[in-house]
């Protein structure tokens, strides 16, 4: 079913196919939209681009509908204080189509992939607090 790379022994079976059903069921008006898997996923979630504007996220194992909602609840009270720009969760779609998680429609972000480096390297969190508990240990 999945054009996307099988990382887990247990991974979910995702593709353009079922994102534009469940668009479908969710968000029929986004449902028309050219939807294409990028090859740049995660190893949690694929990640295919709705239009040139939006970003659908599917997680690839069950229980992923944990993260998807938890960053739906908290990312409009994080985001302000973090020194780069985050994605804006606009739908958390319910699960169908025989795909059993939740699932997401975000803004998307214009940029390139990051390569090498550490991530964040010479940035300063706005907010205090922001920094605390990423350092190493001893750091």
């Amino acid at each position: 079913m999945s054009g996307h790379t099988v990382l887990h022994d247990d991974q979910l079976g995702v593709d353009v196919d079922l994102v534009r059903l469940l668009l479908g069921r969710s968000a029929p008006a986004l449902a028309r939209m050219p939807v294409r898997e990028l090859a740049a996923s995660g190893s949690s979630n694929a990640l295919f681009r709705l239009g040139d504007d939006l970003l659908v996220r599917l997680p690839l194992q069950a229980g992923g509908s944990q993260s998807i909602r938890k960053e739906a609840r908290w990312s409009p009270y994080v985001a302000p204080h973090l020194p780069v720009p985050c994605p804006e969760v606009l739908l958390v779609g319910d699960p169908g189509a025989g795909y059993p998680e939740h699932w997401s429609v975000l803004r998307w972000l214009p940029g390139r992939t990051p390569s090498g480096g550490r991530p964040g390297a010479g940035a300063r969190p706005r907010h205090p607090a922001a920094g605390r508990g990423a350092r190493g240990p001893g750091g």
